[in-house]
């Protein structure tokens, strides 16, 4: 705990940070000087905030800031919270409805003024409204030059941009702003001069505006837990309730399982030949099965190791650990699983 030592019309104080290898005691100190007419009663209590905010600054431990904004308070979460707490596919993806529906109109908000209310108003906008930020489009008059269709991956990685994003920018269909900027900034010419803004009169569904939700609620209660705020006013919010997608028609029945497993029956051996009739004997994830590597597989025993996925990010595949423990596992394959996997490890082979 730091120590409040009054001298004169200032306070100094001085905070432990323990003992070097030699014995000596190492401290940290600074001075308090009040404004000019502050009552002594005051002052002391102004010197023992001071005091606070000192020692959790020099200790590293967070402090309460209700001034700063949600854009640094969400700058402090991805920094410090979410390695540590949350896998990197959800960190994009909480990242990506952020940057899109709330921090082009919130970000620069102090955190003292995001009441219940405000946030409420934010929820309601999404419903009726759409995106917070503008999409945009490329001009007729302003194609990309023909040659980029040609180079289009090497392109995309010198725009620091993945290249279905720059095909998409080709072919003139919605792009984010932030895209369209790189974009712009490559070609060094006015983001104006190459593309027109998208109307986003579309509301968006419930679901999505759930998963905004549920980002911001991750963030605030990370920050409140952490002593960074006072409370977490997500608590007090009433967002729309993601709605449960109905399932039905989206497996193959028992018939259309045979007819599917007859068509690849007749196809060449290939890659998606293999892949289709493990997806459809094993219920893998599609994830899981594009991380799938021969070391995972066991063919003598018929068994599938699940220990990883592989998912799409900013231009290029990464391979992460399992959502929960319970997807790392192990399956036993039916034959027919293993003879493919060997007539296709055989055919890949060769």
């Amino acid at each position: 705990m730091a120590t409040i030592t009054k001298r004169g019309d200032s306070f100094l104080i001085m905070v432990s940070m323990g003992y070097a290898d030699d014995g000596r005691q190492i401290r940290k100190t600074t001075t308090y000087k009040p404004p000019k007419g502050t009552s002594p009663g005051k002052a002391a209590k102004h010197a023992g905030a001071a005091a606070h905010e000192f020692e959790a600054r020099v200790k590293g431990l967070p402090t309460i800031d209700e001034n700063q904004t949600l854009s640094s308070l969400c700058d402090w979460f991805f920094a410090v919270i979410a390695p540590n707490k949350i896998r990197e596919r959800t960190i994009v993806n909480y990242k990506s409805v952020l940057n899109l529906h709330v921090l082009p109109t919130l970000g620069n908000i102090k955190l003292k003024d995001l009441t219940a209310a405000r946030f409420d108003t934010l929820f309601a906008g999404l419903s009726k409204g759409g995106s917070a930020k503008e999409s945009v489009k490329l001009r007729e008059a302003s194609p990309l030059p023909e040659w980029v269709k040609n180079k289009l991956v090497k392109t995309a990685k010198e725009m620091d941009i993945s290249d279905p994003s720059l095909k998409k920018a080709v072919d003139g269909e919605s792009l984010k702003s932030s895209i369209a900027a790189k974009i712009a900034a490559y070609y060094k010419k006015p983001m104006a001069e190459l593309f027109e803004p998208i109307p986003t009169n579309k509301s968006l569904s419930a679901t999505t505006v759930h998963s905004v939700y549920t980002a911001l609620s991750s963030i605030f209660q990370s920050a409140y837990k952490a002593g960074v705020m006072k409370e977490n006013t997500l608590r007090r919010t009433t967002p729309p309730q993601a709605k449960s997608k109905a399932i039905e028609g989206v497996f193959l029945d028992e018939e259309q399982a045979r007819e599917f497993l007859a068509i690849l029956d007749e196809q060449p051996q290939s890659t998606y030949r293999a892949a289709f009739i493990t997806l459809l004997y094993m219920g893998l994830r599609s994830g899981e099965l594009r991380a799938l590597h021969w070391d995972a597989i066991d063919l003598n025993r018929g068994l599938l190791y699940i220990k990883n996925g592989l998912y799409y990010k900013d231009g290029a595949f990464v391979l992460t650990p399992p959502k929960t423990a319970s997807s790392i596992r192990v399956l036993k394959m039916p034959q027919d699983v293993v003879d493919t996997l060997v007539e296709y490890k055989t055919w890949q082979d060769e």
